[in-house]
C-alpha cells in the first residue's frame, strides 16, 4: 500500500516538473481518466472505490462475473456518474416526460369509455388479435435508443440474477440535489451497493424519484424489460425499500405510465 501512495505521490511530483496540465489514470481495462494537476488538493487510495470493468459505446460497465456473462452499466441512463440521479421513463417510452399518466404513452389508446393498448398486449379481451409480445422490442428500448444498440433494459430475469448474485448494503451518499421540483433542497440520501459474490467487484443504484402525474415520490424504481402477463397494463420493475441501516431490492409489478429510472445492460465488451 506504501508504495503505491508513494507511485501517485510520484506522478503528481513529476506532472507539475514537466508542467503537464492532466495526471491520467489507466486501469487494466483500458479505461482511461484524467484531472486537471491545478485542481487536485491530494492523492490517496480509497478501498471500495467503483472501478469500472470497461466502455461500451463510451459508458462505463461493470463485469460482475455473474454466470450469464451480462455486463452492468454503472450509472443510470440520463446520468453522468455513478452517484447521479437520471432520467425517468414510462415503459416502452424512449423519452422522457412532463407528466407521467395513461395519456402519454404511445401504444395507450382510449375512446370514450373504453381504453386498450395496441403493443404488448397479453389478452383478447381489449383487442381481437393481441401481440403476446412480453418483451420490450428495441425501439420501445429507453436503454438502446439513448445509449445505442447493444444496450438495454435488463428483463426481470436478469435483475433476479443480479439481485441473487451480489450482497448489499445500504449507505449514505453526499447530498443531491433534487432538480424535479422549484422548492426542493439539498438532502442526505442512501444508496444500495452490491457486492459480486464471484469476483468482489461493486455496482451502486441511488437512491431516487419515481414520478406520477406531476407528483414524485423519494423511491428508487427501475424498469424491467418484462411485461406483466397476467395484466399487460402492468410491467415488472424492481424497487427498493430502505430501513434505518439497511436496504434491499424487491421486484413488483405496477402502471407502465410510471415515470422510473433506467439501469442498462450489455453483453459487448
Amino acid at each position: 500500500m506504501k508504495r503505491k501512495f508513494t507511485f501517485l505521490a510520484s506522478l503528481l511530483f513529476i506532472g507539475n516538473a514537466f508542467a503537464q496540465d492532466d495526471i491520467c489514470i489507466k486501469y487494466k481495462s483500458g479505461v482511461e481518466q484524467c484531472f486537471p494537476i491545478d485542481e487536485i488538493d491530494k492523492i490517496y487510495m480509497k478501498p471500495d472505490a467503483f472501478i469500472p470493468s470497461g466502455q461500451y459505446l463510451n459508458h462505463d460497465y461493470v463485469d460482475l462475473g455473474l454466470p450469464s456473462g451480462l455486463l452492468w452499466a454503472t450509472y443510470d441512463v440520463g446520468a453522468s456518474g455513478i452517484k447521479q440521479m437520471g432520467s425517468l421513463y414510462g415503459w416502452a417510452e424512449v423519452e422522457t416526460s412532463e407528466t407521467y399518466n395513461w395519456e402519454g404513452l404511445k401504444y395507450y389508446e382510449r375512446d370514450n369509455d373504453s381504453y386498450r393498448f395496441l403493443k404488448y398486449v397479453t389478452s383478447d379481451f381489449y383487442i381481437p388479435n393481441p401481440d403476446y409480445l412480453t418483451t420490450l422490442q428495441p425501439e420501445d428500448d429507453a436503454a438502446t435508443s439513448n445509449w445505442g444498440e447493444g444496450w438495454r433494459i435488463p428483463t426481470k430475469e436478469e435483475w433476479d440474477e443480479l439481485i441473487e448474485g451480489c450482497t448489499w448494503e445500504c449507505v449514505t451518499t453526499p447530498s443531491v440535489m433534487m432538480s424535479y421540483c422549484d422548492d426542493c433542497e439539498e438532502i442526505v440520501s442512501f444508496g444500495l451497493v452490491g457486492t459480486s459474490k464471484y469476483n468482489g467487484l461493486k455496482i451502486y443504484f441511488p437512491k431516487n424519484i419515481s414520478k406520477f402525474g406531476n407528483s414524485f415520490t423519494i423511491a428508487t424504481k427501475y424498469w424491467t424489460s418484462s411485461v406483466y402477463e397476467d395484466n399487460h397494463f402492468e410491467a415488472w420493475l424492481l424497487y427498493t425499500e430502505y430501513g434505518e441501516s439497511s436496504a434491499e431490492f424487491n421486484s413488483y409489478h405496477d402502471s407502465r405510465y410510471l415515470g422510473c429510472s433506467i439501469r442498462p445492460v450489455t453483453s459487448k465488451k
